[in-house]
């Protein structure tokens, strides 16, 4: 409970920051539909088992959250990404529900929540896990975009057991 209250604080203490700059369109494309096709493509890549591609989005800052772990960053981050796509015996598939993204000049905040279907080789039970979070990426100086910090937890209450034929 007290993680909650902590992620809570730490999201609105983001989205307060990031408000206080004045919302802009970068280099005549909208940067929240770059963003989007960023995130777009890493699902797909991530999907594609492309292990070469996933790690393109994330700054070499990246600092990041994820539920009880301690803070980690990109050089934790890609090679467990790469350890994950490299294990046959292990099937995941993410889908992504892209809630908001609010750009702020250089920086935007969105949120999302991940969904990651996993099952193990040999399995017919597929574990569904939700995973809220919130991204913070920033202009790069060649004008991409990178997330440079994030959020995320798995939802205690959505961790279920699905039986294959549940999913046709």
């Amino acid at each position: 409970m007290i993680y909650s209250a902590v992620v809570r604080r730490a999201a609105c203490s983001i989205v307060l920051l990031a408000s206080s700059f004045p919302a802009v369109a970068v280099d005549g494309k909208d940067g929240a539909t770059v963003i989007r096709a960023e995130l777009d493509a890493w699902t797909q890549a991530y999907n594609a088992r492309q292990a070469d591609k996933i790690c393109g989005i994330f700054s070499e800052d990246l600092r990041y959250k994820f539920g009880e772990v301690p803070d980690r960053g990109y050089s934790d981050v890609c090679p467990a990404l790469y350890r994950l796509l490299g294990d046959r015996t292990h099937r995941s598939h993410y889908t992504l529900d892209l809630r908001e993204i609010l750009v702020y000049g250089d920086v935007a905040v969105v949120r999302l929540i991940w969904t990651l279907d996993e099952s193990k080789e040999g399995s017919s039970d597929t574990v569904r896990s939700l995973e809220p979070g919130m991204d913070i990426f920033q202009r790069q100086k060649d004008g991409s975009w990178k997330i440079i910090r994030y959020l995320a937890y798995t939802s205690p209450t959505s961790a279920s057991a699905l039986n294959s034929r549940d999913q046709r």
